[in-house]
């Protein structure tokens, strides 16, 4: 695998995580990202027994992840408006439809590093117990969150 499929998957992968971490978490405002994110990071801080240090390098990753969400965003609503154009044409252009997927990896090939180097910062920080303690939170809440999907 080519370094930059490791960074995309590797960058999918981290805000899979943060998304499905987001989407167990019982906080009032479930539309506002800030206050989701607000909560994961108060709880991580209880729950790992953080120190300052650690505390400011998770509110870095916190901050490379909204802004990663919301540059995100934006790209979405015209992502969507081409894929409806797309699907409303009597054919379908192979074409079109592979240059936005090529122009989507490649948004998340740029974005991938700075994201996963703010995590790495935060998870190298942790103690061996500490990043035991997450895994097994994580590991936790992905099962729960797959047991509860409509998919599974």
């Amino acid at each position: 695998m080519n370094k930059m499929v490791k960074y995309i998957a590797a960058g999918v992968g981290v805000v899979t995580v943060i998304g499905g971490l987001a989407a167990c978490g019982p906080w009032s405002h479930r539309n506002d990202p800030e206050d989701m994110a607000q909560y994961m990071i108060d709880k991580a801080t209880k729950t790992l027994q953080l120190d300052a240090m650690q505390v400011t390098k998770l509110n870095a990753f916190k901050d490379q992840a909204l802004k990663t969400r919301a540059e995100m965003h934006d790209k979405r609503e015209q992502s969507r408006a081409q894929a409806l154009a797309l699907i409303g044409q009597p054919g379908f252009e192979r074409a079109q439809a592979l240059s936005m997927v090529s122009s989507h990896l490649q948004s998340m090939s740029e974005k991938a590093p700075a994201l996963v180097n703010a995590f790495a910062d935060f998870y190298d920080s942790l103690s061996a117990q500490q990043q035991q303690t997450l895994r097994t939170e994580i590991s936790e809440r992905m099962e729960r969150h797959h047991k509860n999907s409509p998919w599974h």
